[in-house]
């Protein structure tokens, strides 16, 4: 039995080499899936296999084919859906890269309606750096503060990637401010975000912190996983 399955995954690895033009990444900057990798994800999918009657197949039919034995459309079925576990844009190694990318700009200076590489301003900030990564997002923050969707819980369940957002100096309900989460403590909820200040340019900040950021904070958004807001080629 256990034969079978590996002689199974062996001809899938075989019949997948083509499937990695698949996992093109978005950018030059994003992983490239191996073929391997695409085998992986499928093993767990193709599972099932294991738990087969083998008792009364024949000799004939154990001699088919993966794409025989599985039926074409199964077998598609479960390369999409391994293909789409592996190029989710929401995937750890997307959020790392958003992360170290991000960081390679701490100290620019603030400026006014600046969109980098030298300069920038909040939304300026966010969209540049997400723009790398093939998403296009608002220059203005209070649009950024529509796009993707609204994270229920707010900063409870925020993740790595997420923008955060705040009103302006005056107060109310109006976006003023946007930065991107970079870091969440699962013990205590709180989490680091770095955005643009007018006062230190591009910095890192704790939230909560007591004072003014916990004063405007406003709601979270999740723009990764958000397939509308990738840049069409």
């Amino acid at each position: 039995m256990t034969r079978f399955i590996y002689s199974i995954l062996f001809c899938l690895t075989i019949s997948f080499s083509s499937s990695a033009q698949l996992l093109a990444p978005v950018s030059t900057s994003m992983t490239a899936y191996t073929v391997a990798d695409v085998v992986a994800a499928f093993q767990s999918k193709a599972m099932y296999v294991e738990n087969m009657n083998t008792d009364n197949i024949s000799d004939d039919v154990l001699a088919l084919s993966p794409l025989e034995l599985l039926g074409e459309d199964k077998e598609q079925e479960l390369l999409d859906e391994a293909v789409e576990e592996l190029s989710t844009p929401g995937n750890e190694s997307l959020k790392g890269q958003l992360v170290a990318y991000a960081k390679k700009y701490l100290g620019c200076r603030y400026v006014h309606g600046g969109k980098g590489p030298k300069v920038f301003d909040c939304s300026g900030f966010t969209s540049y750096v997400f723009r790398n990564f093939g998403y296009s997002l608002s220059p203005a923050s209070r649009m950024q503060g529509t796009q993707g969707s609204r994270v229920s819980g707010g900063i409870k369940n925020a993740e790595v990637g997420d923008l955060i957002f705040f009103s302006g100096r005056a107060g109310g309900r109006t976006v003023g401010h946007v930065g991107m989460v970079i870091e969440v403590n699962e013990i205590t909820g709180a989490v680091k975000f770095i955005h643009a200040s007018c006062k230190k340019g591009i910095t890192i900040q704790s939230f909560p912190d007591g004072g003014y950021y916990s004063r405007h904070f406003l709601h979270v958004q999740r723009v990764i996983d958000q397939p509308q807001l990738l840049a069409k080629k």
